[in-house]
């Protein structure tokens, strides 16, 4: 079976929770799920696909119930095969993938007081010309097991919050503590100018969205902070939580306007939040992420600059043989593949 070389300890687990993570990995072993996944490269890491951190987040995604988490990695394992998402992870167009920037959840480059990342999102950037392009992406099949192309690039832009995000984070010692993997995000969510008449519109987005995170990315969310609530979002919530599981439906808190700074600063520091929920940051939304001071002096870099700015289109970790993990710019642009050395985990 083969591991991780960033070596982060999946957190503090009951006898039990041990037993059950130990079961459930040599079940998936002995049924072939854990062999190197199709269209890796050389050296590419396993992190986010199918190392520990990711069986215990599709273990705790079923409560520890080892064999309906068993079929679950199973039904994830086949739809990402079928649908090529590791070999399009190294080929998609980069203006392709900076798009769903918009349209999900991103990591902004900043990390929360326990060093998880903090996601952002903004409901007001999904607008019906955004809806009308996902909709007809949502109409053409990808590989034997019909994924639509919509879900192929959903996974692959989610693959670089487990593929690369939250590997990097669990490599920062910055933390309270910095021996346990980063494995799950903080989500802000702007919904100031959701409508009912929106949240009815996007209802085939969030279910699908929905599925997504249940289907192949269980337990990647820690809480999901709903900010800038209007007064009638009461029943937007009753409507939209009909549309996705209990489990990620419990992870939602709903913060009105005058809220927001208060509990968001319980959270993380104001150099580490947006001007908007009362940090200190302006952030581009959809922008490639910008780093914390702290995460850019512990890489070894010579082309993120000073800014630390990461570059656009997914990024992924490749051992470069003697220990060290690299980290690797993909992606095309122009058609041209992109392979370029961005950096050293140090």
């Amino acid at each position: 079976m083969e591991t991780s070389l960033l070596h982060a300890a999946s957190g503090t687990l009951t006898d039990d929770e041990r037993m059950c993570l130990d079961t459930f990995s040599k079940l998936c072993y002995q049924e072939k799920l854990l062999q190197r996944p199709e269209g890796l490269q050389h050296g590419d890491l396993i992190d986010g696909l199918t190392d520990e951190h990711t069986l215990l987040r599709f273990l705790r995604g079923k409560s520890f119930d080892v064999d309906r988490a068993y079929e679950q990695l199973k039904e994830a394992l086949a739809i990402r095969q079928s649908a090529g998402v590791i070999a399009t992870y190294d080929t998609i167009d980069l203006s392709d993938f900076e798009e769903k920037r918009k349209l999900y959840p991103h990591w902004s480059g900043r990390r929360d007081k326990s060093g998880k990342p903090i996601c952002i999102f903004d409901s007001r950037h999904l607008d019906d010309v955004v809806i009308q392009r996902y909709n007809e992406d949502r109409s053409v099949s990808r590989g034997d097991a019909a994924v639509s192309s919509a879900m192929e690039q959903a996974i692959v832009f989610h693959d670089y919050l487990t593929r690369f995000v939250f590997p990097v984070c669990s490599a920062m010692c910055d933390r309270k503590q910095p021996g346990t993997a980063i494995s799950s995000a903080v989500y802000i969510a702007d919904v100031s100018g959701m409508t009912l008449k929106q949240a009815w519109n996007l209802r085939m987005y969030i279910q699908d969205f929905g599925v997504l995170l249940s289907t192949c990315f269980p337990e990647v969310i820690d809480r999901i902070y709903a900010v800038n609530a209007p007064s009638y979002f009461g029943a937007i919530w009753s409507f939209v939580r009909k549309l996705i599981d209990p489990r990620t439906a419990s992870k939602v808190e709903i913060l009105y306007p005058g809220q927001v700074p208060a509990a968001l600063a319980a959270i993380a520091d104001a150099d580490d939040l947006p001007t908007q929920y009362g940090g200190r940051r302006e952030v581009e939304y959809g922008a490639p992420p910008v780093m914390d001071e702290a995460m850019l002096q512990s890489l070894t870099s010579s082309s993120l600059g000073l800014a630390g700015q990461w570059p656009q289109g997914p990024i992924k970790l490749r051992s470069n043989g003697d220990g060290q993990v690299a980290l690797i710019a993909v992606g095309a642009e122009g058609g041209d593949r992109r392979r370029d050395l961005i950096g050293l985990i140090r």
